[in-house]
């Protein structure tokens, strides 16, 4: 094999290494955002689900329904705030650690 085809094979190699790092580094931020949007979309998903349970058992309409669920995300918040705070940011530690 001559120096040139060499030289092109390991231009090629360089080539494919930076752009498999570069998709590695696009997957990782892009699990950081899941990971981090996700319990925000199931708390507000499960409140909207809650409040319009609870509203149509009492009656009452949109008004109510938007406090009530405000309400939910508030207490839910308060609750589970401390419990999953430090689980996630052990998380995202442990995904954005360089090596």
């Amino acid at each position: 094999m001559g120096a040139l085809a060499r030289r092109t094979l390991l231009i090629l190699h360089q080539s494919l290494q930076g752009t498999g790092r570069f998709a590695a580094q696009l997957t990782i931020l892009a699990l950081v955002a899941l990971l981090g949007l996700a319990p925000v979309f199931i708390l507000l998903m499960a409140s909207l689900y809650g409040a319009y349970g609870v509203v149509s058992l009492i009656g009452g309409g949109a008004f109510v329904v938007f406090l009530v669920f405000w309400v939910f995300v508030g207490l839910i918040g308060w609750y589970v705030s401390p419990h999953v705070q430090p689980q996630i940011s052990e998380a995202l530690k442990a995904l954005l650690k360089s090596d």
